[in-house]
């Protein structure tokens, strides 16, 4: 259960995978979000408790198996952006915890290869580079309309934790659109549609965003 509200889904079941803890329905609980990420049978076959961190340009990796007195920290002053994220400190993390649990090592070796391999870094969105997006340099972008521009303009509210989040503007400077949210602002490329969205690129350099937006009739 997540915050003891909604079930287990598959984008959970995703990310648990993806970041390489290993799920034992034998273990009755599989929980996220109590103060911490998750707890239950999940690290190389024994009761597993993590909490994690992430900034713009930092990460941290915490994993605990209590029952073998086992507690790891991993710290690294890097970071990818939402919407391209991998996970190479999750399997640092897995890889020195099955060795203290005593994982033999070609399966650690077999199943860190095969970690890397399902994490390589492809294109977000078609013609632009397989990274992050700070490192996007001068990557395809595409015009609006004077009419679609226009229609971007003004303030979004969040629709969650309004308090928290606030607001944030989008106006026009010279034919481009401008995202401010706080005290920051940076342009808002246009890069492709996908489906019924548009996708936008918020080109701020203190952490660049993927931003879909939804296309309305009018």
């Amino acid at each position: 259960m997540i915050t003891g509200k909604y079930a287990v889904n598959k984008e959970f079941m995703d990310e648990f995978l993806i970041e390489v803890h290993q799920y034992n329905p034998d273990g009755n609980t599989l929980a996220s979000d109590y103060g911490f990420d998750y707890v239950g049978q999940g690290q190389w076959g024994h009761a597993y408790i993590e909490k994690c961190g992430d900034t713009a340009c930092h990460v941290t990796r915490i994993g605990t198996a209590p029952d073998a007195q086992l507690g790891v920290m991993f710290m690294s002053n890097t970071q990818t952006p939402d919407g391209h994220l991998s996970y190479p400190l999750d399997h640092i993390r897995s890889y020195v915890m099955g060795v203290f649990l005593d994982v033999p090592k070609d399966i650690l070796d077999f199943s860190y290869l095969e970690w890397r391999e399902n994490d390589k870094l492809v294109p977000i969105i078609e013609g632009v580079p397989a990274c992050g997006l700070r490192f996007w340099k001068n990557p395809p972008c595409r015009s609006l309309s004077s009419v679609a521009r226009s229609a971007m303009i003004g303030k979004y509210i969040a629709q969650a934790s309004t308090g928290y989040f606030g607001s944030l503007e989008v106006h026009e400077e010279g034919g481009n659109l401008v995202l401010e949210y706080g005290a920051l602002a940076a342009p808002l490329k246009y890069y492709t549609d996908e489906g019924n969205n548009r996708i936008f690129v918020w080109d701020c350099e203190a952490s660049p965003l993927l931003i879909k937006t939804e296309k309305r009739e009018g």
